[in-house]
């Protein structure tokens, strides 16, 4: 009874271990390959209210701007590692990223996240996916079978976007760090 017992936490562990989790080296990869690095001044200069501009100094905004871009980067980084879960499914989608269907479906990603950030218009994916070559095509059917494709069904970045409470935290934080007056005038 006790041999099938630990037979069966070997058989357990070594299963789990099999899938790795990402490195920092890869979550740094997938979010260049997403696009997603370049939208992080993009949501930061969203969140810096424009009036900000004539009140703070260039210092402080330097110094606004460096604490929300760390504070979102980490947090990003911590979403796409529980999106993609393992090391694996990182590298089959920088596979894939590197194919010339791949390359094509990256760039639409991208220029869907830069849309959904300025508030322009997204990508017409349909209009999109009808000037594709054959090998294109190919690349993205056969990425589309693989398990890592099925992280579509879910959400890649769970968690990224903050509750009010955490963007109200995250402020306190930002405006304490860069000794700045907070809203209500006080330190």
């Amino acid at each position: 009874m006790m041999r099938v017992a630990v037979a069966a936490l070997v058989t357990i562990l070594s299963a789990s271990a099999s899938a790795s989790e990402p490195t920092p080296a890869q979550i740094n990869q997938i979010e260049a390959v997403l696009g997603l690095d370049a939208a992080i001044p993009a949501v930061v200069d969203k969140a810096i209210p424009a009036e900000a501009a004539t009140v703070w100094t260039p210092a402080q905004r330097a110094c606004v701007v460096g604490g929300f871009s760390r504070e979102f980067e980490l947090r990003l980084q911590a979403s796409l590692g529980r999106g993609f879960a393992s090391g694996e499914n990182i590298e089959t989608w920088i596979a894939f990223s590197r194919t010339a269907g791949g390359k094509k479906r990256m760039d639409i990603f991208g220029r869907a996240v830069t849309a959904a950030i300025s508030g322009a218009t997204s990508p017409d994916a349909q209009s999109e996916a009808a000037s594709l070559s054959a090998v294109e095509q190919k690349d993205i059917l056969d990425f589309m079978a693989t398990p890592a494709a099925k992280l579509l069904d879910g959400d890649l970045i769970p968690g990224f976007v903050a509750s009010d409470a955490e963007s109200q935290a995250l402020a306190h934080r930002v405006i304490a760090a860069c000794d700045l007056p907070s809203t209500s005038g006080s330190r």
